[in-house]
């Protein structure tokens, strides 16, 4: 959905001539969470499910780090991030 939402948007005026084409990464996260996570399970969470409940640690910082080393590769110097909303997440200790 996320990628076809991008695609969409990539394809309107005021991006056709402004943006390279969209490349996907593959970032595997079967080394950080639970096997049993929805996110390796490939069942995502229904839409109204709170963002609390489908919080992934570090999955910003994952996905940036792999984009951040391309896009130094190719010498992109912009990177953009949706993220779902501007939250702060407090780690039980």
């Amino acid at each position: 959905m996320e990628e076809l939402s991008l695609s969409r948007l990539l394809a309107t005026p005021q991006f056709i001539k402004q943006v390279e084409s969209l490349v996907c990464l593959e970032a595997t996260v079967r080394d950080l969470y639970e096997s049993s996570h929805w996110a390796l399970q490939d069942t995502p969470p229904e839409f109204e499910t709170p963002d609390s409940d489908t919080y992934l640690v570090g999955r910003n910082v994952s996905l940036l780090a792999k984009t951040s080393v391309m896009c130094a590769q190719w010498e992109i110097g912009t990177i953009a991030l949706g993220p779902l909303a501007l939250t702060h997440f407090s780690m039980p200790r």
